[in-house]
């Protein structure tokens, strides 16, 4: 357990948290009448956006989980195993009641852009952008399972994701 904290003995955020925070965004939507779908391959997607845009932003990791390169782009095991339960359907909205994790202001605002800008889009969307980005390809090309940090961190450094518009100075 000691690797979920810091130097300090402060928590580090974990990709189970951020998919909490995800969850908990739509439910919020939802009860706000902007119903917007959320399976359990789309979240693996959502969370690869959230890791990319705090390697932009922040030049760090939104949380220390690895990516692997499945069939149908980047994801992580264990947050797979946590929803797998729905299948294809949605993930239900008890799971970003139950133990809403603290975060940071600025962990918040990561994932509540990325939640914001792709929020609205389908599984098969997500899937085939995911599919065609650098992270996964290399990895696929090499035949290794995992996709690297350090991929992802210089891909979406490489791009320009969202903009100056978003926020990040150039």
């Amino acid at each position: 357990m000691r690797w979920l904290f810091d130097k300090k003995g402060l928590k580090k955020t974990t990709a189970a948290d951020v998919a909490s925070f995800i969850v908990h965004l739509c439910n919020k939507d939802e009860k706000s009448g902007h119903y917007r779908t959320l399976q359990n391959v789309k979240m693996q997607k959502l969370l690869y956006y959230c890791q990319g845009y705090s390697y932009y932003m922040n030049q760090k990791p939104l949380f220390r989980d690895y990516f692997e390169a499945w069939p149908y782009g980047p994801s992580i095991p264990r947050i797979h195993r946590r929803f797998s339960k729905y299948g294809q359907n949605d993930i239900h909205s008890s799971e970003g009641e139950v133990d809403l994790p603290y975060l940071t202001d600025e962990e918040k605002k990561i994932i509540e852009h990325v939640w914001d800008d792709l929020g609205n889009y389908n599984v098969f969307a997500l899937v085939n952008a995911t599919l065609l980005e650098d992270p996964w390809k290399l990895a696929n090309e090499k035949g290794t399972v995992f996709i690297t940090p350090d991929s992802i961190h210089a891909y979406f450094n490489e791009i320009s994701y969202l903009g100056e518009e978003h926020g990040k100075s150039k």
